[in-house]
């Protein structure tokens, strides 16, 4: 027997209304999003639910399992919610296409009290509480799978039957199209206008110019650009990106968009040579090894080839002349591997400024450690438009500078006590001293988890990019920990505000002792991000971690207050006299500025 769960008196009027699309065998989709949104929110407003939307609609998400379905996954988590009493989906092959997940999910929702809607008049309604309901909800979902496994089977003998013909599955290469009657690669129509100012506009060969004065520089063109520089056996995939970026060729990324070339898109562009000259031989190109084809044995068709023959295969020449052969089972172990304390923590601030200027948190970059010993270096990303003259620094540098900031915020441990002292009196000025503060922050912060809500359903409704998604979340859990620690008791306050000193002075007391390891996790447990100026070699900005935020705002205040202290024993003291200054420091800083 199975335990129901004990639930707060909550009620449960929320409905995880969820969409997917399926795969029509015949080429189209079927239950098109639109049409599953219609018969869901119909249910939900005959029951009385509040939807909450959960969508695996952009593209096709196979049902016969959850690794590609991040709305589902999302749904899941908010299963065991007290707010919650139903999911509502079109039909239940919309969650799960095998029997065993369908079984797990109805023992799950029985456990949790929450029921099952579907809303396909076809099939109808089926109570997920009753046993006679969960027994036809088997045996649909029985049906379901077989169903799926029929079209597996269907698709699988479609794509060989393709492939015996040459053509090609999947997204085509870059810089071409499938031709919609024989399915063999075309040279693609799409590229882009480029502008005086290096900027771009997207559009087609065939149109007008949008404005005056405007070069057309096709995909097509591009990547006929980048495989005649590597058949030239002159550079490497870096140079070559840094080349066509020069020359204003652009890259159409995964979202179908002008950007510019890198590294991988590069590889990209030379690896699908077979596939460019018209032949089709079984593996997907980026898991083919160069090493393993003969570029002699591969037999082209100049009638399909989308590029010139012996520039493909002078392609393929340099691409095996260049890969390495394994010589034992560890190749290319990096065993002196290193692990660099601020990776993942180090942004650009040229990219952080122009990132706020264009409001497209995209165009922030992250450094990334590179080098051998005695030569390893934080690095920029490649080819990134924000204007830094330099691209990478000695990890000593950035570093020292690092210690440097951890050395002014460390704090002696009298000194806590009166900054959560202080910390408690500002809170107490933010509210006003007014009855109800605390129900003012208590509502301030459901309005945040709310507004936090809502970003979820944006970023599934693919209105906000994941960047923008991960920036605002950020953000808010920040507020939501400041709101928190408000409302915590006075020694939850003085507790976070010791833990947060002792963690900078336990940072700046054993940097250049620790370990790599313990370097990152040091930095990882206070800063949340570190702004730094490849150009200046200086730190310009940064963030502490959320529970050090309130650490952070004392520890300026108390600088502040000793500085007005200091200032005032100066004065009175006159200028023949000494004067003694607040001992503020925990020890004295190791880096001067």
């Amino acid at each position: 027997m199975v335990r129901k769960r004990s639930l707060p008196n909550v009620p449960r009027t929320t409905a995880l209304c969820y969409i997917r699309v399926s795969f029509n065998p015949n080429g189209a989709e079927s239950d098109s999003p639109e049409r599953q949104e219609s018969y869901i929110q119909a249910a939900c407003e005959r029951q009385g639910f509040n939807p909450e939307w959960y969508s695996d609609a952009k593209g096709h998400r196979s049902g016969r399992d959850v690794k590609n379905r991040p709305g589902w996954q999302a749904l899941e988590k908010r299963l065991a919610d007290p707010d919650v009493g139903a999911i509502v989906m079109y039909d239940i092959s919309r969650a799960h296409r095998k029997q065993w997940r369908m079984g797990e999910l109805l023992e799950r929702l029985d456990t949790l009290g929450v029921k099952l809607v579907q809303t396909d008049p076809v099939r109808g309604s089926v109570d997920s509480a009753t046993p006679q309901g969960r027994m036809i909800l088997q045996i649909w979902a029985q049906q379901d799978e077989a169903y799926a496994e029929d079209v597996s089977r269907r698709t699988t003998a479609s794509i060989v039957y393709r492939k015996t013909k040459g053509v090609t599955v999947g997204r085509p290469p870059f810089g071409t199209v499938r031709d919609k009657d024989t399915g063999y690669l075309q040279p693609s129509p799409e590229g882009v206008w480029l502008r005086t100012d290096g900027s771009w506009v997207p559009g087609t060969r065939d149109e007008e110019p949008p404005e005056d004065g405007l070069v057309w520089h096709g995909y097509y063109d591009a990547a006929n650009r980048v495989l005649s520089i590597y058949a030239s056996g002159k550079h490497g995939l870096s140079k070559i990106a840094q080349i066509v970026n020069g020359e204003g060729w652009p890259y159409r990324n995964q979202y179908a968009k002008p950007a510019p070339f890198d590294r991988e898109s590069v590889r990209r562009v030379v690896k699908n040579w077979i596939e460019y000259g018209g032949a089709v031989i079984g593996q997907r190109a980026k898991d083919r090894s160069a090493k393993d084809i003969d570029p002699e044995a591969i037999a082209l068709h100049p009638e399909r080839a989308v590029f010139d023959v012996e520039l493909l295969r002078d392609v393929g020449r340099v691409f095996n002349r260049r890969s390495v052969e394994k010589r034992h089972a560890d190749y290319g172990v990096h065993v002196d591997a290193h692990v660099y304390a601020l990776s993942g923590l180090l942004y650009c601030s040229h990219c952080d400024k122009l990132a706020r200027e264009k409001q497209d948190p995209s165009l922030r970059h992250a450094f990334t450690g590179q080098g051998i010993v005695e030569k390893r270096r934080y690095r920029h990303k490649e080819n990134t438009p924000c204007g830094t003259r330099n691209r990478s620094i000695r990890i000593e540098i950035v570093e020292r500078e690092v210690i440097r900031l951890v050395s002014f915020l460390t704090t002696k441990p009298e000194f806590v006590p009166i900054m959560a002292e202080w910390f408690a009196s500002f809170s107490a000025d933010q509210s006003g001293k007014q009855d109800g503060w605390e129900a003012e922050v208590e509502r301030e912060i459901s309005y945040l988890h709310e507004v936090s809500k809502r970003l979820d359903y944006l970023f599934k409704k693919a209105r906000i990019t994941l960047d923008e998604y991960e920036a605002e979340m950020a953000e808010n859990e920040r507020q939501i920990a400041r709101l928190q620690a408000r409302l915590g008791a006075d020694f939850q306050v003085n507790e976070m505000l010791r833990l947060s000193a002792q963690s900078v002075e336990e940072m700046a007391r054993n940097w250049d002792t620790a370990d790599p390891v313990d370097k990152q996790s040091f930095a990882r447990t206070i800063f949340s991000e570190i702004i730094f100026d490849l150009d200046t070699r200086r730190i310009v900005d940064f963030k502490m971690a959320p529970y050090a935020e309130a650490f952070l705002q004392m520890r300026v205040t108390l600088e502040e207050f000793n500085r007005q202290q200091n200032a005032s024993a100066e004065n009175d003291a006159g200028s023949s006299e000494e004067y003694t200054p607040l001992p503020l420091w925990g020890f004295e800083p190791q880096f001067q500025p």
